[in-house]
């Protein structure tokens, strides 16, 4: 049986704000750079994510995509 592969938008990992919370459950995150959050995310999520989402050109883009590369680590760009 295959296994499903699965992938996470990096943005569920900053405030997480909702109507009834505008500033976030986490506002710490709000003061998170983008590499910092992409560091934290792949330690603790490991091998249990096979891809990231990220938004263009607000969290990746042409200044910074090497960058986020490497802090993704080893997975494979397609």
């Amino acid at each position: 049986m295959n296994r499903v592969k699965n992938s996470v938008g990096i943005w569920s990992f900053g405030t997480n704000a909702t109507r009834f919370m505008p500033g976030g459950y986490h506002p710490e995150a709000g003061m998170e750079g983008i590499l910092t959050k992409v560091r934290r995310v792949v330690a603790v999520l490991g091998d249990l994510v096979d891809g990231y989402e990220f938004h263009y050109p607000g969290e990746v883009n042409e200044d910074n995509v090497a960058k986020i590369q490497r802090a993704l680590g080893k997975l494979i760009f397609a």
